[in-house]
């Protein structure tokens, strides 16, 4: 208790009679109060350095946040919060679940996107996107935490409760990365995220067998722990594992279902015949126009592509205004076909439409050539579909 009466600064195991009646955690509301005040910064910071490289910021989606602002404040605070410091197994098992399932993937999925994820990676930030350290550190957040030897001497502290719920959101944090962090070129295939879940659907299944199967208190702060609503503690112990080997079943065949079913809608969108059509962006077409020739080397371009693709499926050509990389430099059009072939199809294609075009250019005026050149990029990525 803190130095109010009635006043958990943070839900914690007190040994106090399950009354039912509220219970105030001002560290919990400072700590959405600085989620929010976080979003909000990084949403504003994007907006600026999109205004900056004039381009459109990537998209924040405040409501998704709202949604996962509402689940993490369910996650933490009375009554699930109380419930699962120092009462109810089950209720632990329900915050795990929350904030390693579904909070965490909904905070990466609604926060703005910045240059830094657009831009190189760091060594660091390389390391915490990578695949294999999510599923490790999610495998081992996830024994440890449901372990007695760990569990229960941390559950009686406002700083170790704290510490067990914010190693549960960060391990989902890392877990869900690969998949629903901003970076395109960074993102795992939609086929590779659906076998990465996996990991995530097989782990939590351990202990919630272990639990299912208890016939007896497995930790101490919740054997000793005042009964609630009726609850006995291998009844207590027995819900946990149901809950860890159901609720998370539903919970990641959910988050499949909605992989699969961006993965179709992408699919219907990059065989749309109308994919490879002139640029619309005001910006790209305002710089071509402002380059002599400009515009009919686009034209050129896309008949290439066209004609070099001829029954090819799945592609996308999508045309992008990039900043100048140096101060004095000047902007550039990038037309970034994206295409469902292997490696080997793809560097062929890329070098069949880089030869046709430099034909074309090799026909024009030196100068114009030049600054064709230095505006037009085109480049070739692969069709991996991914999640946004």
């Amino acid at each position: 208790m803190g130095p109010l009466t009635g006043i958990a600064w943070w839900p914690l195991a007190d040994g106090s009679a399950w009354s039912g009646a509220w219970r105030p955690h001002p560290a919990v509301w400072l700590a959405l109060a600085l989620a929010v005040g976080a979003f909000v910064l990084a949403r504003r910071r994007e907006e600026a350095e999109a205004a900056r490289d004039h381009r459109r910021p990537a998209p924040g989606r405040p409501r998704l946040f709202a949604l996962a602002l509402v689940m993490l404040w369910a996650s933490l605070d009375w009554p699930l919060g109380t419930l699962a410091a120092g009462y109810l197994a089950s209720a632990a098992a329900a915050q795990y679940l929350l904030l390693t399932l579904a909070v965490a993937p909904l905070l990466l999925a609604s926060w703005p996107g910045g240059s830094a994820e657009a831009g190189p990676p760091s060594e660091l930030r390389r390391r915490l996107s990578h695949p294999l350290t999510g599923a490790l550190v999610f495998a081992a957040v996830l024994f440890a935490t449901h372990a007695p030897a760990l569990v229960d001497p941390i559950r009686g502290h406002a700083a170790g409760a704290l510490l067990l719920d914010a190693a549960w959101l960060g391990a989902g944090l890392l877990l869900w990365r690969p998949v629903v962090g901003h970076s395109r070129t960074r993102r795992l295939t939609y086929i590779t995220g659906i076998a990465y879940l996996f990991v995530p659907f097989i782990l939590p299944k351990a202990p919630g067998l272990v639990f299912a199967l208890a016939d007896g208190a497995i930790f101490e702060v919740y054997g000793d722990a005042p009964r609630v609503g009726g609850l006995s503690v291998v009844q207590d112990m027995q819900l946990a594992g149901i809950l860890l080997w159901s609720a998370g079943t539903v919970m990641i065949f959910v988050s499949l279902g909605i992989i699969y079913a961006r993965w179709l809608r992408e699919d219907r969108r990059m065989n749309a015949p109308e994919s490879l059509g002139v640029p619309a962006d005001p910006e790209v077409v305002e710089l071509l126009f402002a380059t002599p020739g400009g515009w009919v080397a686009v034209e050129q371009l896309i008949a290439i592509v066209h004609s070099e693709l001829q029954e090819t499926p799945g592609t996308l050509l999508e045309f992008e205004r990039r900043p100048a990389a140096e101060a004095g430099g000047t902007d550039t059009v990038a037309a970034v076909l994206s295409l469902a072939l292997d490696p080997e199809a793809e560097a062929d294609l890329t070098s069949r439409v880089d030869r046709a075009f430099e034909g074309y250019l090799g026909r024009l005026p030196a100068g114009r050539a030049t600054s064709i050149r230095a505006l037009l990029i085109f480049e070739v990525a692969a069709f991996t579909s991914r999640v946004a």
